[in-house]
């Protein structure tokens, strides 16, 4: 039955997101009309697609060997895992909770394509609980494995949630979201005793052979 022109038509549409965003021109759908046992459109029109900002496959974030766990210490070095699904040049993490993460004097090193033993710089304009590197090159299907030190913690124990973004730039330079993902760590608490009172305990040994 031929659909009366001028009128609405609706319909469904399945979809799956890609793992990597597309491009501008990959991210336009089309939809076309055909007459029936025709191959020629009868009408045609374009829309821009979503937004689609893939989740990072299974972040890890844990306290790297020998570093302080107890909360609210600083010096502390937090080791941090992923993979990237698209290029970025700017790579941030956000401790979100408990309150208290401060990575203002953090380094990040063992970064792809830096030189051993150096160690990047945070930007110096971001929150406390934010860390942030520009100018890098992170490349999709590259893991990135990085120790971050110099890190205060939070200060109350329990589980530490963060964020972990990537950022790249559009055709008109600006900042496009590429990457994110969420991360949990347990983080002990901190016990202060006062008041402490220290005694020594003394003792004998019975020896019933002595005379």
């Amino acid at each position: 039955t031929p659909w009366p022109a001028g009128q609405s038509l609706d319909f469904n549409v399945s979809v799956v997101n890609p793992s990597a965003v597309p491009s501008m021109y990959d991210k336009m759908l089309r939809v076309s009309l055909f007459a029936q046992g025709s191959e020629e459109p009868r009408a045609m029109g374009h829309q821009r697609g979503w937004i689609v900002q893939p989740q990072l496959a299974d972040p890890l974030i844990t306290f790297a060997i020998g570093s302080p766990l107890r909360a609210g210490a600083s010096g502390a070095t937090l080791f941090l895992d992923f993979v990237p699904s698209n290029d970025a040049t700017i790579f941030r993490l956000t401790g979100l909770q408990p309150v208290g993460w401060d990575f203002s004097e953090s380094l990040v090193c063992g970064f792809p394509g830096i030189p051993d033993g150096e160690c990047l710089a945070v930007a110096e304009d971001m929150p406390a609980n934010s860390l942030e590197l520009r100018g890098i090159e992170v490349l999709a299907g590259l893991r990135i494995a990085v120790n971050i030190v110099n890190v205060k913690l939070a200060d109350g124990g329990g589980v530490g949630e963060f964020t972990l973004e990537t950022f790249g730039e559009d055709q008109t330079g600006r900042l496009l979201s590429v990457d994110n993902g969420r991360m949990t760590l347990h983080l002990p608490g901190a016990l202060y005793a006062r008041n402490l009172r220290l005694r020594t305990v003394t003792g004998g040994i019975l020896d019933t052979s002595d005379p």
